[in-house]
C-alpha cells in the first residue's frame, strides 16, 4: 500500500500527535485518508523539468539584467 499526498482543507487536524494546519501537504495511506476524506484533497503529482523552470528565469524574456 503506497502513500499519496493530500492537502488539508477546511480545518486543522491532529494527526500522529502533530497539529497539521489548513493548506499543509501530508502523505497518507489510502485507509487513513479515507477516514479523513472530508478534510483532504488529493494532490496531483506534476512533473517539472529544467526546461520549464528556466522559462520564467530567461533574461531575454524579461529584458535582460539591465532591463533593456
Amino acid at each position: 500500500m503506497g502513500l499519496k499526498k493530500y492537502k488539508i482543507k477546511n480545518t486543522n487536524i491532529l494527526h500522529d500527535g502533530t497539529l497539521r494546519k489548513i493548506g499543509e501537504i501530508i502523505e497518507l495511506d489510502e485507509k487513513t485518508a479515507a477516514k479523513l476524506q472530508d478534510v483532504l484533497t488529493v494532490v496531483k503529482e506534476t512533473a517539472t523539468n529544467n526546461k520549464n523552470q528556466n522559462k520564467d528565469n530567461n533574461p531575454e524574456k524579461t529584458g535582460g539584467e539591465d532591463g533593456k
